[in-house]
Parts: structure tokens; sequence; C-alpha cells
């Protein structure tokens, strides 16, 4: 999920996934995509889990070391390189 030209992993309608919680840790790396580690465009408000990965550093609230608080909850719009929210969707960091 680095280094991908575009997004690392998109989740669109119809899709869902599960990219970590707190109580099973990710532990993917969403780094140096040339677009967004994460793009979401869900059309329910149900929080896609995406808790202990490794996202660009210094970005979008993620720590010096590229991670988020686990209890950390975004909803879109948002655009970055860590994220990207294309509506209303929900994720947890």
């Amino acid at each position: 999920m680095s280094s991908n030209t575009g997004s690392g992993v998109g989740l669109f309608d119809g899709v869902s996934g599960d990219l970590g919680t707190q109580a099973d840790p990710g532990g993917n790396t969403f780094t140096g995509n040339t677009s967004t580690g994460l793009q979401l465009g869900l059309g329910s408000q149900v929080p896609v889990p995406a808790v202990g990965n490794t996202w660009n550093a210094n970005v979008q609230g993620a720590d010096a070391a590229g991670h988020y608080s686990p209890t950390l909850q975004k909803t879109g719009p948002a655009n970055g390189t860590n994220y990207l929210i294309n509506n209303a969707s929900v994720v947890n960091l």
C-alpha cells in the first residue's frame, strides 16, 4: 500500500474494509503514494476501521512516526496525502 501511483487503497460504494482496530491493529504502511494512502467514497457513514497503521509523518495530524491516536475519527470531506474522504464517509484512525 506504499509507493503507488495514485491511492494506496480505495474503498467505494458497496465495499467494506477492516484495516485495523484497537483489538487487532492493522500494521499496514500507507506512505509514499502519489495521491493519498486511503481514499474513501462510501455511501454510508459506518466508520471504516484503520487503526494501528503507519502513515506519512507530520501530515493530517499524524505524529512524527506516522501514527494517529487510536481514538481519532475523521469524517469527510477531507483531502490529503494520508486520507482522502470524498463525501460523508468516516474513518477511525
